[in-house]
């Protein structure tokens, strides 16, 4: 930040103190860029972080601090450019995969390769984790006592400011009320308590908001929204398929009213955030009620694992700025992080370091007089606070859009043609859900490409009408979505591309050539495990199966055994010319089934099934369909072939399998 001095403006001198009330991350970011950039000068400060759950011996941060501990690609950003490195031990898992979950169907979304989105716990709750792990709160303290910071382990009572406008910080430690009183003489105070300094107390009657109003006579406090945050305690082996994925929701139910929800698989435990009115009215004890009532949700039961169980280990209800503070400056003193404003429900560590960084480069580079602090620092308050207005709309829009079925249907698929048609950097609705999800934009961007016209053509042409001509199928073929879950069935581009280069071998010994005239993929993930997958895929053709049933089209084994080579199954429908048969050809044990078209129209056509390992005990089963359209012996023959391949209805192999593999998944989980 280039900021010019200017000679009335008060520079602090070598040798002064600086007070950081709040250990947390703001406190921390702005005392490890304060003392860095002062030994850039060849300038001297003493900083003093003042916190009240430090262990004063190991630097270790005591409790919770009530936060999901996602950190952002921005963040990460952000600390990789100031040298900051997080060890092993504070990553809980590196996000890889974030889903949007939506009535219709969740969207996934992939991390892009060049951004990195991790988790961490913030504090030291929950207690029974396995492994010794730090949390992100203690990992920055202690750097900031590398750099040459002072903890100073007590609870700050009173401010109280001299003649000469220095401040005498009077805490105690440990926050016991009867203890010695200490007292600490600052040329300057940063005020880093965020906005939970007393939990369950509503933050305009805690004692600390009464004791800064002698420094900061005109402060308003941001206001607060509560949030409930549980940590549940989840088995290894049912945890482990949904590590290095995100969870977002903007919906709840008739029962529980969520405006936004967040659930982040970590080691040993699922960390769920909730927000909205249900949260809003809640009494002491309904907690548990609430975080039961949720993971009953359709759209969350699409995720956990079946028969689920949740056993809470920490709950928490803190509260979260949702607006910016009012008169957060004054001479030798100003709030940073939370406790000045946070980036509305996404990324509040980003902001922290954000304020904390135009605060430690101000104090530096401008002074520490109110003037300074007005010009340096407050600029960059005041743009996130204006950003915060976009950020409603945005989200807003969001939970409109994602809450009901026939919209979120339309996004779904909006953003699915996207996905099998545009290239990943061309791919616009993914960018615009990836950016809301992971605050890895602005919100007034966010917003302004959200009304793209490029954005508004993809959701009427791949979104709308797809959807549209989709619906109908599904009432012709009487496919009805009833008593399974919809989940995502299409493939990136990308992954067409590689798993085709995979099976060409075999489609050019079936003289199907690079480009047959039909040719569909789905994939779908299964939690389960090669062998229970094979058996139910092997249920393909019997009369009683409960997957593949489209009207019109009766599919029936009529010779060999299940997935077994010279396994026939009939394909009759009301026109004997489009009838056919399929025989299995070939078995790869575990992995492969592949079926070659006999006769009828399709004739030389492939369907083959494949399994692919994702994780322990979960698999991606991809179908993979295609066939030529016979040329005809004459002229006449030709031309209505080709006629035939103009109007065949290709989609429909979307819609019927989509439905199937749904269904298929379902089956196979709840054995």
């Amino acid at each position: 930040m280039a900021l010019r001095r200017s000679r009335k403006r008060h520079i602090l001198p070598d040798g002064a103190t600086v007070a950081v009330v709040g250990a947390g991350p703001a406190g921390c970011f702005f005392a490890v860029r304060l003392l860095r950039e002062s030994k850039e000068q060849d300038r001297s400060l003493r900083v003093v972080l003042i916190e009240r759950k430090a262990d004063p011996h190991t630097g270790a941060i005591r409790g919770c601090n009530g936060c999901a501990g996602g950190i952002s690609p921005r963040l990460a950003d952000a600390l990789q450019a100031n040298h900051i490195r997080l060890p092993s031990d504070v990553i809980q898992t590196r996000i890889r995969t974030v889903t949007l979950q939506g009535e219709w169907k969740n969207v996934e979304l992939r991390v892009p390769d060049d951004r990195r989105m991790y988790a961490a716990f913030r504090g030291a709750l929950p207690s029974r984790r396995s492994a010794r792990t730090r949390g992100l709160d203690e990992f920055l303290l202690r750097l900031a006592l590398a750099e040459g910071a002072e903890l100073l382990a007590g609870e700050v009572q009173e401010f109280r400011r001299r003649a000469d406008g220095r401040i005498d910080v009077c805490y105690r430690v440990g926050g016991e009320t009867r203890a010695k009183a200490h007292w600490l003489l600052a040329d300057f105070v940063a005020l880093a308590t965020g906005v939970n300094h007393t939990p369950g107390l509503p933050f305009r009657e805690q004692r600390f908001l009464r004791a800064i109003l002698p420094l900061l006579p005109r402060f308003r406090p941001p206001k607060i929204r509560r949030t409930l945050v549980a940590e549940v305690r989840i088995a290894s082996r049912s945890l482990r398929p949904l590590l290095g994925e995100a969870f977002f929701g903007g919906y709840g139910s008739g029962r529980i009213r969520i405006e936004m929800s967040s659930m982040i698989p970590k080691r040993e435990f699922l960390t769920v955030v909730l927000i909205g009115p249900t949260v809003d009215r809640a009494q002491r004890g309904d907690g548990q009620a609430i975080i039961a009532e949720f993971f009953r949700l359709p759209h969350v039961q699409r995720i956990l694992p079946l028969r689920f169980e949740a056993p809470v280990a920490c709950l928490c209800g803190p509260g979260i700025p949702v607006t910016a503070a009012r008169g957060y400056v004054a001479d030798r003193v100003a709030a940073v992080g939370d406790l000045a404003v946070a980036r509305l429900y996404k990324d509040g560590l980003y902001s922290a370091f954000l304020t904390a960084r135009a605060l430690a480069d101000t104090v530096l580079q401008l002074g520490v007089d109110a003037r300074s602090l007005r010009e340096g620092y407050m600029p960059v308050v005041e743009k996130l606070r204006r950003d915060n207005r976009y950020g409603r709309l945005v989200f807003l829009l969001n939970r409109i859009a994602f809450g009901n079925r026939g919209l979120s249907r339309i996004l779904y698929q909006a953003i699915l043609t996207e996905r099998k048609s545009k290239p990943e950097h061309q791919r616009r609705l993914a960018q615009i859900l990836w950016k809301i999800a992971s605050g890895d934009d602005s919100y007034r961007r966010v917003f302004f490409s959200m009304f793209h016209p490029k954005a508004i053509y993809r959701i009427v042409v791949g979104g709308l009408l797809v959807t549209l001509r989709n619906v109908a199928t599904e009432a012709v073929f009487g496919l009805k979505w009833e008593g399974f879950g919809r989940y995502p069935t299409g493939l990136h581009r990308e992954d067409f591309v590689a798993k085709k280069t995979d099976i060409l071998p075999i489609l050019e010994a079936f003289g199907l050539g690079h480009t047959p005239d039909v040719e569909r993929m789905y994939s779908i993930r299964v939690r389960s495990t090669p062998a229970r997958i094979l058996r139910e895929l092997g249920r393909f053709g019997d009369p009683d199966r409960q997957f593949f049933r489209p009207r019109f089209v009766d599919v029936r084994r009529v010779a060999g055994e299940p997935n077994r080579v010279g396994c026939r199954v009939r394909y009759k429908l009301p026109f004997p010319r489009l009838s056919f048969q399929v025989e299995l050809v070939s078995v790869e044990p575990g992995r492969r089934l592949v079926y070659r078209v006999l006769d009828g129209f399709a004739r030389g056509g492939l369907l083959l099934f494949e399994l692919d390992r994702c994780q322990p005990k979960c698999h991606l089963l991809s179908i993979y369909v295609s066939f030529n359209f016979p040329r005809g012996r004459n002229v006449i023959q030709r031309l209505l072939w080709r006629v035939f391949a103009i109007f065949f209805p290709g989609f429909a192999h979307d819609v019927v399998w989509n439905h199937s593999l749904c269904q298929l998944k379902h089956l196979i989980e709840s054995q």
